[in-house]
């Protein structure tokens, strides 16, 4: 009976390894909820180009936008549990829309293995100086207030962390923004340069051209301390306001992928992640370089999760 048992664990143990050693066995794919051009669709082609030579297959990016990252969501989820399809998930997708859905189509703690942290980035609160101009934020909520619901802000879905961050603006100052949904990022931030909206919250990244060039005026950023790169922007903190958001991007298979697989992906990602190239390329975006990777992801995913229900359960928005 010994004999039996060590024989099938010794069978389960090649198994497992042989899966490891096989895969991949064709492309990989990464769908990623970003539209063409933005921060989102830019950061997981950068690490598609560490990790191709590392699995020696192909590592291509698929944009599928809308739905708060819920249609790129869907779409990994419909795929084989085989480690060929990675999902780009987002901190907003995965952490708030539980929060702010009626209706969301998975369970964000059973749906997924959380793999690696691809990085990080603050936001910033921007506004066309021409269309609005106000010089601080206070201007901007004393402007709020005596327009009330008149100041648009646009974002990639009510449960994107640009969306709650405007959400927790308005509920400390007492005002009423009036919030416009986009299918991405990119595109809202390009009507509040043609003045169709009045304020954004993107990420520094996708909108430090415009600020340096004074096509946009940045009001305040959501770090606990002002950034290097906009030092004369103060935080949402000095000018009272008791908000910090740190937005961070992750890749996600789905939670039945094979053990040996998901540690081959850990691997994988850690080396193409903290590599000198995607350093050197995400600096220009204003992107940390992710750290957490594994287990210690899972555990900081978790603690995320339990953090935005927290903040946002009081607020009762609700996306349907």
């Amino acid at each position: 009976m010994k004999a039996l048992v060590y024989a099938g664990l010794l069978a389960l143990m090649a198994t497992g390894y042989g899966q490891a050693q096989d895969y991949p066995t064709k492309q990989v794919t990464i769908i990623t909820p970003g539209t063409p051009g933005s921060t989102s669709d830019l950061m997981p082609r950068v690490i598609a180009d560490e990790l191709t030579p590392r699995l020696g297959k192909p590592v291509v990016v698929e944009n599928r936008s809308g739905g708060s990252g819920l249609v790129s969501a869907n779409s990994a989820l419909g795929q084989p549990a085989d480690g060929h399809t990675l999902w780009f998930g987002t901190m907003g997708t995965t952490t708030i829309n539980p929060f702010v859905m009626d209706d969301m189509p998975f369970d964000s703690l059973k749906a997924w293995t959380p793999i690696a942290e691809a990085g990080s980035m603050p936001l910033v609160l921007v506004v066309n100086p021409e269309k609005t101009p106000v010089k601080d934020l206070a201007e901007l909520i004393a402007y709020a207030k005596s327009h009330p619901g008149k100041v648009t802000f646009g974002s990639a879905g009510i449960g994107s962390s640009y969306a709650i961050t405007m959400f927790l603006l308005g509920n400390e100052a007492g005002v009423q923004f009036t919030h416009v949904p986009y299918k991405g990022t990119a595109p809202a931030v390009s009507d509040v340069q043609a003045g169709e909206l009045t304020v954004m919250v993107p990420d520094v990244g996708l909108v430090r051209s415009q600020i340096e060039s004074g096509k946009l005026r940045a009001l305040a950023v959501t770090t606990a301390k002002r950034l290097d790169m906009l030092p004369n922007v103060p935080t949402f903190k000095e000018a009272g306001y008791n908000i910090e958001v740190s937005l961070w991007y992750g890749f996600f298979v789905r939670s039945n992928t094979p053990e040996p697989i998901v540690k081959r992906l850990v691997s994988d990602l850690k080396v193409a992640i903290q590599s000198p190239n995607v350093k050197k390329r995400y600096e220009p975006l204003a992107l940390i370089v992710g750290d957490k990777f594994g287990d210690d992801f899972v555990r900081y995913y978790r603690s995320e999760y339990e953090r935005w229900g927290a903040l946002v359960k009081p607020l009762n928005i609700r996306a349907n």
